[in-house]
Order: C-alpha cells, then structure tokens, then sequence
C-alpha cells in the first residue's frame, strides 16, 4: 500500500515541477521511483512515458486556441522522434538495471548542467506563421529554419526520451529555438504535443514486454495530472531563474547517488 501511495505523490512532485520549468516531470520521476519505490528501471522509464501521454494531452489543448502549438512543425518532426524513441526502448529493455541506472545518472548530470543556461529566442519580425501573444498583447510573426538538421537531432531527442523516459522537452525546446529558430513560446507548445506522440510509441513497446505495471501507471497518470495543473497555477507566482537553479543542483545530487548505486 505504501508504494501506491509513494507512485502518486512522487508523480505529483515530479509533474508539479516538470510543469513550472517547462521540461516535463520524467527527468525527476524517474529517479524517485528507483530510489524510493525500489522498483526497477525499466519498469519506472515505462510509468513515466504514460504518464507523459496523459499530460501532454492536458497542456497541448490549451495552446490550439492561440496557434502557439504549430502542428506543421510537430508532425514533420515527430516521426524522426519516435523512430529514435521506440529504437531508445528496445536498448533500454536489453540493458540491466545497473547499466541503464549508471547511464541515466550521467545523463541527468547533462541535464543538470543545461538548466544553469538560459535558452535565447530569435527575435523575427515577419514569417509564414504567427500565433498570438496573449502576454504583449501582439501577433508574433516567425519562420521555421534548419529541417534537415532538426529531423537529426529530434531522433536523438526520441532516444533519449525511450531509454529514460522523459518526455524530452529539456532537449527539444532548446532544439527547436536554436536550430529551427522559433520563438519559445511556440517551442514549448510544439515541444509538449510532440512528446505525447513519442511517449505513446516508447510506453507500447514497455508494455508489449510486461514492463508496465498498469495499477502503478494508472496511480501515476492521476498524480501528473493533479500536479501538472498546480505547476502551472504556481507558475506565475515563483521566480523562475531560482527555481531552476535549485532544480539543477537537486538533479546533481540526485545523479550522484544513482551512479553510487550503480557502481
């Protein structure tokens, strides 16, 4: 009984914060549920990609309406990703606990690390698309650049997203700002519908192998929900730059003791 309790509050903790930063809550899932519920890996990557189905669908709905979400874009690119994401699970399931477990600790370290640094929009005057800026108030006007090179590194984003179970936005939003030159806003909402999609393709492949538990997701996709829709009321109330910080080194210390126990 006290796993159940700890699945739901750990998922509420991890999508609470995962919503604040805008990366998602897998990053701190994850690791929480290895840590604490003692359940293996693979089984706590498989929790998290569904979870992520369920939560994406909540936070994409809400930016249709402003046309921050660009379908075009998330669409073209998501097919690279879940190539990458169902290719990250089939390694990840063939991989042993203790292997997987040191990997994940070092990519946190990565991830980590990539939150000290803010993420810099290109600022555009005019383009093909545009979304409505509800904050300034303004149509926003961008143009989508570098295809060939985002369609490259979304499958390395799908991987990453299959292997750890993360929804991948930590590597998406600064992908799709930086290499495909769009504003964050719409980064942010594209980035949240595409990792529902990869997350769908990752959480079959767990599941067609008896990876998933379904009274653990189904407790886990109640608690993201509950703590995706307190992140986001939060949000507006609480310094982002410190959070982040905190954040960050919270991820370091929390990769330290994964790769310990790996070792």
């Amino acid at each position: 009984m006290i796993d159940y309790l700890f699945v739901v509050l750990i998922s509420f903790f991890a999508s609470g914060i995962g919503a604040l930063l805008g990366i998602g809550g897998g990053v701190i899932m994850v690791p929480l549920f290895v840590l604490f519920v003692k359940m293996p890996i693979q089984n706590a990557v498989a929790i998290s990609l569904f979870t992520i189905v369920g939560t994406s669908t909540l936070v994409s709905s809400k930016f249709i309406k402003n046309k921050a979400l660009n379908l075009e874009l998330g669409l073209s690119l998501e097919l690279a990703t879940t190539v990458g994401a169902i290719g990250g699970s089939l390694i990840a399931l063939r991989l042993t606990h203790r292997t997987l477990s040191l990997m994940f600790g070092l990519f946190l370290f990565f991830v980590s690390f990539s939150m000290f640094r803010k993420v810099k929009e290109t600022d555009t005057k005019a383009g093909k698309y545009s979304y409505f800026d509800e904050k300034e108030k303004k149509e926003i006007f961008y143009d989508v650049k570098n295809m060939p090179a985002a369609y490259l590194l979304s499958s390395v984003a799908g991987l990453a997203s299959g292997m750890f179970g993360i929804g991948g936005g930590v590597l998406k939003v600064p992908l799709l700002v930086k290499v495909c030159k769009i504003p964050i806003k719409v980064a942010t909402a594209t980035s949240g519908f595409m990792v529902g999609i990869t997350a769908s393709a990752a959480a079959y492949v767990y599941f067609s192998k008896g990876s998933l538990n379904p009274y653990f997701a189904f407790l886990g996709l109640v608690g993201s929900l509950l703590g995706s829709k307190c992140g986001v009321v939060v949000h507006s109330k609480i310094k982002a730059d410190l959070l982040r910080k905190v954040f960050a080194f919270s991820l370091i210390a929390i990769a330290l003791f994964m790769i310990a126990r790996a070792l």
